[in-house]
């Protein structure tokens, strides 16, 4: 126990003695076994010899009273300067273990730096032999130790901040070797800058791929310092606009390949083809030169890999190629080749078989090399859709040869009809009371009359179109049936408008007009019957009539008709009485007559309850063109000057307030009443424009704020 006691004090402190410790707990330690000896004896003569012995009990209390206070005083020295010194040693240590921690840091920045120092040595030597990839991996590692350098705070340190500058240089430097190897790999002759590749300078297009040496050591290379996709990008684009698209969009150039052994490059151009330009581009050839091209290069560039950091990012530049041009490419042979490969006749759907087990193939094709990938293309997609894009192209050029008959002048015309209108039957039938069931041998045939040839091409267009759909699929049939109401509905709005000028001025034109319409009314009373037992449902469960269209042409008939005789007759009239009747006579018989008219209009257009947007489009041309004429009619012949015709023709105002209406908008109407105070509020009652709102505008919440308005 005293040799430890010792050997703590020795290892702790200069301020104890050895020898004085030692020898003090030797002397306690010999009085202790004394002291035990003497109470063990007194302890057996007390109760072994039943000897008194209280005056000996007392002298031994004082004695290790004694003992206890010196042991106490002692242990009291020896716990305070051990203390005070263990104290001291556990500081002293923390500062050694700083200072140690300090040193082992300075250790780790000096062996980063020896390695940073190496690997730019390194790096030198890697670019010079042209090991671009360790070069791309040195400036990796490099780059990665200075970003534990700078999250560590050496970052002010003078000497990593020329580190880091001397990173950017090796980077800038592997960049532009690796660039210059690129160049050297692929390289480009165009036509000038921004110029487009037409039939005259696709010539002039190459692209020569050179099999360098390391060409995988410099793709993954640049793999490795990021710039190999934004590369493929590139390169993906020229040859998607210099080379894929002209293939497609050309019909008449082929590639023209040359693969030379002794230079191990392959070279890609183009020749002309003794064959017209405006012809599309067959699917098949497209797909033949697509292919030659994509194995051409694939042998000394697209076949190349890419490899991963842990061996699962391991691609081909044919599967990148292919990730940045497939999908501009495959819209553009559906564009430029596809659409107008699609039959324009159901006689040939059957032969378009072929381009589907082309377009088949050719897919295969590019999944066997990598370049798209296992999932549906667009490409075969809408191929297989035939069906779907035969209705459409079809149903679109339809329309737009319908567009082109509806254009046509209308006064070429032709006979039609079979039945004469004799006057005596009329007066026959009047006298016939006897069967009133009995109905007329012909009252569904056509009376003979002129109609405009263009309106029999039109009719007979849509007669070939329901045969066509009656042997066609169901879905192409339904396309089909409706695009011949398009027809009609169309007719209702194109003619009108584009002979807008000879309906209001010339009485021929304008009657031809209405035999046309009542021509094609009386064709479309049994148009959709006769075909209906031939149509997939639901068209042949009743949908497919056109008794719906019949009240719509009667009564464009009927519009323009009525209108240009009531212009007509106003204008025989103003060449008869002009050289006969006064000036003032004239002036005011005339603007009566017109007064009658106009308020014959506004009565009737006043009472309909329901005024559609092209039945209110309709009227207003019609009623346009009469209120161009009024002024001319109401001016006599010899009169320079122009007539005020609102002085002279009441209605007048309230005609041009009502053509107003049936041409503004619901807010504008709103705005010309200007709460009774409008132009609008003059020359009608609040009745009458809620009346014709109410027929013009569909029933909505912006309708009743608006009639709210009007009071």
């Amino acid at each position: 126990m005293a040799s430890l006691v010792t050997d703590v004090l020795l290892a702790n402190t200069d301020l104890l003695e050895k020898e004085d410790l030692g020898t003090r707990i030797g002397k306690l330690s010999t009085h202790i076994d004394e002291i035990k000896g003497e109470i063990y004896h007194a302890v057996h003569e007390k109760y072994a010899n039943y000897r008194p012995t209280r005056d000996s009990t007392q002298e031994l209390h004082n004695k290790v009273q004694t003992l206890s206070t010196e042991m106490q005083t002692l242990s009291n020295k020896i716990k305070g300067d051990i203390s005070s010194q263990l104290n001291s040693s556990t500081s002293d240590l923390h500062d050694l273990t700083r200072q140690l921690e300090k040193t082992n840091a300075i250790i780790d920045v000096l062996q980063s730096l020896c390695k940073v120092n190496d690997l730019l040595t390194d790096f030198q030597s890697f670019v010079q032999n042209g090991e671009f990839l360790q070069a791309a991996n040195a400036v990796n590692e490099l780059k990665s130790d200075l970003d534990v350098l700078i999250e560590d705070g050496y970052c002010e340190l003078k000497i990593v901040k020329a580190l880091r500058s001397e990173l950017r240089v090796n980077q800038e430097t592997l960049l532009h070797h690796l660039g210059e190897a690129w160049s050297a790999m692929t390289v480009w002759t165009i036509p000038r800058a921004k110029e487009p590749v037409t039939l005259t300078n696709v010539s002039q297009v190459q692209l020569k791929v050179v099999n360098i040496e390391n060409a995988a050591v410099t793709v993954n290379a640049m793999k490795q310092v990021g710039i190999l996709k934004s590369k493929m990008q590139v390169f993906g684009k020229k040859l998607m606009e210099y080379i894929l698209k002209p293939v497609v969009t050309l019909s008449n150039v082929a590639p023209s390949i040359n693969a030379a052994k002794k230079s191990q490059s392959t070279t890609v151009g183009f020749k002309v083809l003794p064959k017209s330009s405006e012809e599309p581009s067959d699917p098949v050839a497209v797909y033949k030169s697509t292919l030659a091209i994509l194995k051409a290069l694939s042998g000394p560039l697209l076949s190349l890999k890419t490899e991963g950091k842990n061996g699962d990012e391991n691609t081909t530049l044919m599967a990148m190629l292919g990730e940045h041009v497939w999908p501009e490419l495959s819209k553009c042979i559906i564009t430029h080749c596809l659409v107008h490969s699609i039959p324009t006749s159901s006689s040939k759907l059957n032969e378009y078989k072929a381009v589907i087990t082309a377009t088949e193939g050719f897919e295969a094709s590019l999944r066997k090399t990598g370049f798209i990938a296992e999932t549906a293309s667009p490409l075969l997609t809408y191929a297989r859709d035939v069906n779907v894009h035969f209705a459409n192209k079809k149903c679109q050029e339809l329309i737009v040869e319908a567009r082109k008959l509806m254009k046509r002048e209308l006064h070429n015309t032709k006979r039609v009809g079979t039945m004469k209108v004799d006057n005596k039957d009329v007066k026959d039938q009047k006298q016939d009371t006897k069967d009133k069931c009995h109905v007329s041998e012909g009252i569904f045939a056509l009376p003979e009359c002129a109609v405009s040839d263009s309106i029999e091409c039109l009719v007979n267009l849509a007669y070939q179109t329901l045969q066509e759909a009656a042997s066609n699929t169901p879905q192409c049939a339904i396309q089909l049936f409706y695009t011949v109401r398009n027809m009609f509905e169309i007719f209702c709005d194109v003619v009108p408008t584009y002979h807008r000028d000879s309906l209001q001025k010339l009485p021929q034109v304008c009657a031809l007009h209405h035999n046309n319409c009542m021509y094609i009314a009386h064709h479309l009373l049994t148009l959709g019957h006769q075909y209906r037992q031939s149509l997939p449902p639901p068209l042949c469960d009743g949908t497919s009539t056109f008794v719906n269209l019949i009240p719509v042409f009667r009564k464009l008939a009927s519009e323009c008709f009525l209108a240009q005789m009531v212009v007509h007759q106003l204008g025989h009239l103003q060449r008869v009485w002009t050289d006969i009747l006064p000036s003032n006579i004239y002036t005011k018989a005339m603007s009566t007559l017109i007064n009658t008219v106009l308020m014959h209009i506004l009565e009737k257009v006043s009472s309909f309850e329901d005024i559609s947007a092209d039945d209110a489009q309709q009227l207003h041309s019609l009623l346009s063109g009469l209120q161009d004429r009024i002024p001319h009619l109401i001016k006599p012949g010899e009169v320079e000057e122009p007539v005020l015709v609102q002085s002279t023709v009441d209605q007048w105002t309230s005609f041009s307030e009502l053509l107003f209406m049936l041409d503004a908008s619901m807010q504008d109407i709103v705005d010309r009443w200007a709460e009774g105070k409008g132009p609008l509020a003059m020359v009608f009652s609040a009745s009458d424009v809620k009346s014709l709102i109410r027929a013009i505008f569909q029933n909505t919440d912006r309708r009743a704020t608006a009639l709210a308005k009007i009071r």
